[in-house]
């Protein structure tokens, strides 16, 4: 399972984390989210609560037992967005959307 607590604590000290909703505060203008994070993407883009900030989004999903193209494309196209896949293996492909 992907989450930000797996990745906040070392040996010795913490790791300063941050969301996808922290990166958008910062930037105004159109954004375009490139995500490749091995499995993590379902949790990166549904766990958004400013997805409408971004104008367009690429990357790669991985199907696992809690994920498909089907639900990436369900999620964002019940908040504005195109979507569009393309299969490499039968585990693997890239994906696009756009606010639409």
């Amino acid at each position: 399972v992907c989450s930000s607590d797996l990745y906040g604590e070392i040996e010795g000290g913490t790791i300063e984390t941050m969301t996808l909703d922290d990166i958008v505060d910062g930037i105004t203008g159109p954004i375009l989210l490139k995500l490749d994070c091995e499995g993590c993407e379902y949790f990166a883009i549904q766990q958004m609560q400013k997805l409408s900030r971004i104008s367009s989004m690429v990357g790669e999903y991985h199907v696992r037992s809690y994920g498909n193209a089907d639900t990436l494309e369900a999620h964002l196209v019940a908040n504005g967005f195109k979507f569009a896949k393309t299969v490499k293996t039968p585990s693997i492909g890239l994906f696009g959307a756009h606010q639409g």
